[in-house]
């Protein structure tokens, strides 16, 4: 499956949904992200880069964390 919607930098997995044990690291920064790429199963196991003070989603409204692309590419 194909998603169009994917926050930048992600090191996807070939599987996907809910039921398919599919994991996602988020890690802080691209370094990180290259560390734990290369030592992950890339078949369940998706890598995801965070940059920057990340928003708390219990504080700010949903259409300001829709503006954050990784936030709206998880939450969709």
């Amino acid at each position: 499956m194909f998603y169009t919607n994917q926050p930048p930098k992600l090191v996807d997995s070939r599987k996907h949904g809910a039921n398919s044990g599919a994991e996602l690291f988020v890690v802080e920064g691209d370094s990180a992200s290259l560390a734990v790429a290369k030592q992950r199963d890339g078949t369940f196991q998706a890598v995801l880069p965070m940059q920057g003070k990340p928003m708390h989603p219990m504080r700010v409204s949903q259409e300001k964390l829709l503006e954050n692309t990784w936030y709206a590419a998880l939450i969709d």
